[in-house]
């Protein structure tokens, strides 16, 4: 027997950064096609079992439509039982469906609390699920605090990061659970479609515009184009080395799904010497070097905000 398990899938959520409404309607209907690919090749791999669990929602506007959608999708997979262990929010969303799907159980303290057919008992407990096969006479409990098949150590993933902080902690995909006369085995199946990826590049005051674009270019185009880049740039920078983190942004977005830039160097002030340039640009940096209440980060920003801003430069965020 296999089960397929699946947490937090947040269909129709709204994405932690700033998509614009079209790429935010592409990456809702990337999920929803990636939960469809999903459930009809789920039969293929001999599972006769999915469990959802925590989030199936990703926001509270969900319409009667887009629960029917799902609904329609688990109805059209006959061969595979779908049980979920949701919110109440999302078990009374995923209830009221028109759409009637008969291998769709929804367990929740004020639904349902078990299932069984000839195969398989699963119960609904406070803080578990506790599943009991009838063949194998295997019996396990899957955590509803911290999502954990007990017995094995493993974590199930989330379906998909919802935001770069959220990549960086976790594995993303689903996990099957095979049952057999050697016991319980779990394996976990990571999918990296529109993935989170941090990259990081460091700058040298001696570097031209256009050679550090260059890098950045290779840097970002060697990801898939579904890909989610942060880019944080560090190092030192000359004083009138103007870094535009939007235009860089935009540009590289032609590469990767999207691209979010942050600006951390700072800028080298070693060889630089204002004491005699009379200039307001050099009075603006004299002023930010001798105030003692910023530090040398700060200083850095306000320094390069102060000279693009006197050199008729717009300034990225």
């Amino acid at each position: 027997m296999k089960i397929l398990l699946c947490r937090d899938l947040r269909l129709n959520g709204i994405c932690t950064v700033s998509l614009s409404a079209e790429k935010a309607s592409e990456w809702n209907n990337a999920r929803f096609r990636k939960f469809e690919r999903l459930l009809h090749s789920a039969p293929k791999d001999g599972i006769g079992y999915m469990f959802i669990l925590g989030r199936l929602f990703g926001t509270t506007l969900v319409s009667g439509d887009y629960i029917d959608s799902i609904s329609d999708l688990i109805r059209r997979e006959p061969q595979l039982k779908v049980i979920t262990f949701l919110t109440d929010e999302d078990s009374h969303a995923l209830s009221s469906a028109s759409v009637t799907a008969e291998n769709l159980h929804v367990l929740s303290p004020s639904i349902s609390t078990s299932y069984e057919d000839e195969h398989i008992t699963v119960t609904l407990e406070e803080e578990e699920i506790r599943v009991e096969t009838k063949e194998e006479g295997e019996k396990f409990p899957i955590s509803l605090k911290n999502y954990r098949v007990d017995g094995s150590g493993e974590r199930i993933p989330s379906f998909e990061p919802y935001g770069y902080e959220d990549a960086f902690h976790d594995t993303f995909g689903y996990m099957i659970t095979r049952i057999n006369e050697k016991g319980i085995r779990n394996e976990i199946r990571p999918d990296t479609i529109y993935a989170y990826r941090l990259l990081k590049t460091e700058i040298t005051p001696s570097e031209e515009e256009e050679i550090i674009m260059a890098r950045i270019r290779k840097m970002v185009s060697s990801n898939d184009e579904d890909t989610f880049v942060r880019l944080v740039l560090g190092g030192t920078t000359g004083v009138g080395v103007n870094i535009d983190t939007n235009k860089i942004s935009q540009e590289l977005m032609q590469y990767v799904f999207y691209a979010e830039v942050l600006d951390e160097t700072r800028i080298d002030l070693s060889g630089y010497q204002p004491e005699n340039d009379i200039s307001l640009t050099n009075e603006f940096v004299r002023l930010a070097l001798n105030d003692p209440s910023l530090s040398e980060a700060e200083r850095s920003a306000v320094i390069r905000i102060g000279w693009n801003a006197l050199n008729s430069r717009e300034e990225g965020e």
